[in-house]
């Protein structure tokens, strides 16, 4: 009975976001091609998050991301990221370097560096990602989907490796490998835009392919180019082992996209 329960909520959830024509949080460099629909020139974006685990609360975070789009709509992000409980020595904070090569105007690969700090452990861990990712556009209906999937390394460091804790220092046996992924479908309605995906993803960590989370997402159209952007998020546990898992994080996070 309740495997039956799980697996009718599962089913249910995914029905609603496809009635939704949802989409989610988008992969950080397709933001400035998707949401935006930048050709050329830069992004920016600024959030407060909060979020509560069933292990600990993380409070409050900032997150802040930025692209340069040349004009061949290829792209550089880079993104900063950390907990408000202690602004010079936070509990956790992290940082990344991505480079898109765009193609067909709605492809990319990407290559991306990721570097964790967990402080409260403490531990810091390096992860290298290549990703194919892409959008398709019913432009006619306001819909569409899109998707990202590849794969990332991870050299997680403790306090007796060596400069554990040092941006691109790779000095530890603890390695291994993770598939990496994201599907969701939008809808966009007088310039706004509704998102929803599932994810192993995020942009400042990536997940082991049974750590699924769930991503709601609206931007509305402050002014040209530029949107408010609000998050609402659930992390899931053991997700296609016991279908759907157990609701382990939740999230809420408010931001500018200009």
């Amino acid at each position: 009975m309740q495997g039956q329960c799980r697996y009718k909520f599962l089913v249910a959830t995914f029905l609603c976001a496809w009635a939704l024509n949802a989409r989610s949080s988008v992969p950080e460099a397709l933001e400035g091609l998707l949401v935006s629909s930048k050709n050329q020139g830069s992004r920016s974006n600024l959030s407060l998050q909060s979020t509560e685990s069933m292990w600990r609360s993380e409070g409050t975070s900032i997150l802040a991301t930025a692209d340069i789009i040349t004009t061949a709509r290829n792209s550089f992000t880079i993104g900063y990221y950390q907990t408000l409980d202690d602004f010079s020595s936070p509990k956790k904070n992290a940082y990344f370097l991505r480079y898109d090569y765009t193609f067909l105007g709605t492809q990319s690969v990407s290559l991306k560096w990721l570097h964790n700090d967990w402080n409260y452990i403490p531990a810091a861990q390096e992860n290298i990602a290549l990703e194919y990712n892409g959008f398709l556009l019913v432009e006619s209906l306001g819909t569409g989907a899109y998707y990202s999937i590849g794969i990332y390394k991870r050299w997680l460091k403790q306090i007796w490796n060596e400069n554990y804790q040092s941006p691109f220092s790779f000095q530890t046996e603890d390695t291994s490998f993770f598939a990496v992924a994201a599907l969701g479908l939008s809808y966009r309605v007088s310039g706004n835009l509704i998102t929803f995906d599932f994810n192993n993803r995020s942009t400042f960590n990536f997940y082991n392919t049974d750590d699924v989370g769930t991503d709601l997402t609206y931007y509305w159209q402050f002014s040209s180019g530029s949107f408010l952007r609000m998050l609402l998020g659930t992390r899931w546990s053991g997700f296609f082992t016991y279908l759907p898992g157990y609701a382990t994080t939740s999230y809420l996070a408010l931001g500018y996209s200009w």
